[in-house]
């Protein structure tokens, strides 16, 4: 994975862009980065400002330097499928809705999903939870939006599945699963101390 640095904040009269890049750099190392990734790409910004750009010196009177680094630097999801019966879709999150009830947040790894569709909730090593899901919303801007269907590399919220927990992997449940995804290993949460 390439790397991506942005130095912000690059407009304070005591910003030191130098001193921050070559403490990144450092950083790097004491972790053991490879070549490749100590070889990073810099931005620099004034979000305050919404400014941005390859020099600290001279920054564009938008956010575009930004965003074009973003595009270039970071690979793009790698989708294998956007079959129905390819879903998998890891659960990252829960949030609760006073009427819509628990509901799981997910990035979309293969295949695709819409509202009212059969699915099961999938751990490698317990049963299948089965259910229907009801809402189905994307993230648009600093809000949701609800959709019909969502595909993979999109990250989605979704309501219907009242047994939803971090870690699971929503998958179909159409034909009763039988050309279902495997599910992916699930994600550990640290318990709270």
């Amino acid at each position: 994975m390439k790397a991506l640095v942005v130095v912000n904040k690059i407009d304070r009269p005591a910003a030191r862009p130098d001193f921050v890049v070559d403490k990144v750099f450092d950083l790097f190392c004491e972790l053991g980065a490879s070549d490749e990734q100590t070889d990073f790409r810099v931005v620099y910004a004034s979000g305050l400002q919404g400014k941005a750009g390859h020099e600290p010196d001279n920054l564009a009177d938008d956010m575009e330097p930004l965003f074009d680094a973003v595009v270039e630097s970071i690979d793009p999801p790698k989708i294998d499928s956007v079959e129905s019966d390819d879903l998998q879709c890891l659960i990252s999150n829960i949030v609760y809705d006073n009427f819509k009830g628990k509901m799981g947040i997910a990035r979309i790894t293969n295949g695709s999903v819409r509202a009212n569709q059969a699915v099961a909730l999938a751990r490698p090593d317990k049963a299948k939870k089965t259910g229907r899901l009801g809402n189905l919303f994307v993230f648009d801007n600093l809000g949701q939006k609800e959709v019909e269907s969502a595909s993979a590399g999109e990250i989605i919220m979704f309501a219907g599945l009242p047994d939803v927990e971090i870690g699971d992997t929503l998958i179909t449940n159409e034909q009763m699963g039988a050309n279902a995804a495997e599910p992916l290993p699930p994600i550990a949460v640290e318990q709270p101390t």
